[in-house]
């Protein structure tokens, strides 16, 4: 399951470098809302394949586990932890030392929105910084340009 899971993840990658976006969001369900995978896998990928982007995974679970697991380049002007701690708003993540987090079932009611928000709230924190590149943008950002 990992290297079907990995495969996927390295090709989603790719597309976040083709994007021209430094800073990208993705659901992953192949790693079926697995911390573990997503720790021991996912993350050492993210790590390697572009490192100059930072990835803000979430996986789910049925019956309603959510994972997170989330890498942000040396240069980027906040820490993981700090993109988790803000996504994770509604005090169901209190760690702000950490990386990656899980949700479980009886946290939220409906975890599919649980996750369309954690996902909205990701891309609301690097619009916040203004990292990221709207389509109608015509420069797009570098780290360089932090």
């Amino acid at each position: 399951m990992s290297d079907k899971a990995n495969n996927v993840l390295e090709s989603r990658i790719r597309l976040m470098g083709e994007s021209g976006q430094i800073f990208c969001t993705a659901n992953v369900p192949e790693y079926n809302g697995s911390d573990k995978l997503l720790n021991e896998y996912a993350l050492p990928i993210m790590q390697t394949h572009l490192p100059y982007i930072g990835k803000f995974l979430i996986s789910k679970q049925e019956p309603h586990t959510i994972s997170i697991a989330c890498y942000v380049p040396e240069t980027a002007p906040f820490s993981a932890a700090e993109w988790v701690h803000y996504a994770m708003e509604n005090n169901l993540f209190n760690n702000k030392n950490s990386r990656s987090c899980v949700v479980k079932s009886d946290e939220v009611d409906n975890p599919f929105k649980e996750q369309d928000l954690i996902n909205s709230r990701a891309i609301a924190f690097i619009k916040q910084h203004r990292l990221y590149v709207e389509e109608d943008d015509e420069v797009m950002l570098t780290l360089n340009d932090i």
